[in-house]
């Protein structure tokens, strides 16, 4: 197998694999900011997504929601983000580069 292949696959590994860690911070974050319930009720669950995207791109504080008792899950929550659009961008590139063959 073709070595371009191989990596391809291993940063496709790993794209899922940050992407379910990103996951799994989202939600320890829903759950510490909006309690137990937001995970089951649709309706909460999609109330404040806003925010949600507003904590990952921009400033928490700046959220009603926010508590600063979450700082160390923001701050995880927005790494894994960072990680899992770098290794997507780098697959993309590699399935490009295999395109063209070089």
């Amino acid at each position: 197998m073709n070595i371009q292949v191989v990596l391809a696959l291993l940063t496709f590994m790993l794209l899922v694999v940050s992407f379910l860690i990103f996951m799994f911070f989202y939600v320890r974050l829903k759950v510490h900011l909006l309690g137990e319930n937001s995970v089951l009720s649709l309706r909460s669950g999609f109330e404040y997504h806003d925010q949600f995207i507003g904590i990952l791109l921009g400033k928490p504080e700046n959220f009603p929601i926010y508590k600063s008792s979450a700082e160390q899950l923001a701050k995880k929550y927005k790494i894994t983000f960072k990680v899992s659009i770098s290794l997507f961008l780098l697959c993309l590139i590699q399935f490009f580069l295999m395109l063209n063959g070089i």
